[in-house]
């Protein structure tokens, strides 16, 4: 794919040496920006590049490599440097970056943020955080945008929407016949994966009380994780429950039909990042703080989640 995708930017820009190219790319595999690009001999002037947010690792990787003020200059020193090293002004002094497998780079895409031509994109910049001076100030050169994807995927034109649905296999109408079956409003449950049958135990037990204390109200929906086969049993076992496919691509359902989800909750998940947190009324843990970074400071003032352990 990579030599594919080389091949192809090098026919684009003989076909025209001035042609300005916009890549989007997983800010994990930010270094594509220059392999594909300025390797090549592309200026890096004319490749605009905006990098994905992954989701947890972008928050967590910045707080491993930037949050202890002791090591975080140094760390911010050293990724720049790397970076630096290359030849962003005639390339092909380096034929690559030798990147290694997946084309990973998690050190790089902040630094990169603060290059010309670079952006990082995210749900939600505020979740970046640092304690050391140095960082914070690097924070403010860092170009960021918060954009959530439901917000993208509801500025689409209907076209559009249609033809992402199709590219994802998710089938939107199918879906938005469940929720409109009935006139109550609609709760999803978000499951976890298991390693014993003590867990198995308690994520039924969780469901039972989520059913007793919202099912009058709420038609209740849960959405397995893809790898727990023991919630097959559950429409037979908890009446009212209808269960939502495991393999599905459960972030696109979210963004979706938010507008036809009145609560979610569960065991903690990527997916709370790019849910609006009016929406969220229940999480399976026992507080904010032992939630994975960056939840936990997603849900530190959270006053309407409710905490069930």
């Amino acid at each position: 794919m990579s030599e594919a995708m080389k091949r192809r930017i090098l026919e684009i820009n003989a076909e025209d040496p001035t042609a300005v190219f916009g890549l989007w790319v997983d800010d994990l595999r930010c270094r594509l920006g220059y392999d594909w690009f300025v390797a090549q001999g592309i200026d890096s002037a004319r490749v605009k590049v905006t990098m994905l947010s992954d989701g947890t690792a972008t928050y967590n990787n910045f707080h491993n490599y930037f949050g202890d003020a002791a090591t975080a200059e140094q760390n911010w020193n050293d990724y720049a440097a790397e970076v630096e090293a290359l030849d962003w002004n005639h390339g092909g002094r380096y034929p690559e970056t030798r990147a290694p497998e997946e084309f990973a780079s998690y050190t790089w895409p902040y630094y990169l943020s603060t290059r010309p031509d670079y952006r990082l994109m995210l749900q939600n910049s505020s979740l970046m955080e640092s304690s050391c001076p140095f960082i914070a100030d690097r924070l403010t050169a860092m170009k960021m945008e918060s954009v959530q994807p439901y917000e993208l995927l509801t500025a689409l034109p209907e076209a559009s929407k249609q033809q992402f649905y199709r590219m994802a296999k998710f089938d939107y109408a199918r879906f938005a016949g469940l929720f409109d079956l009935s006139p109550k409003k609609n709760l999803i449950i978000i499951g976890t994966s298991h390693s014993s049958a003590a867990s198995e135990q308690q994520q039924a037990a969780y469901v039972e009380r989520i059913i007793q204390q919202y099912g009058s109200d709420y038609d209740i929906f849960f959405k397995p994780h893809p790898a727990d086969s023991s919630s097959a049993g559950y429409p037979d076992r908890f009446e009212g429950l209808t269960l939502l496919p495991g393999q599905m691509p459960f972030e696109i359902f979210v963004w979706a039909l938010l507008d036809k989800i009145d609560m979610i909750g569960g065991y903690p998940s990527t997916t709370f990042i790019s849910v609006p947190l009016d929406k969220v009324g229940f999480l399976f843990a026992a507080d904010a703080d032992g939630l994975v970074r960056p939840l936990n400071i997603l849900f530190r003032d959270a006053a309407n989640v409710e905490w069930i352990q």
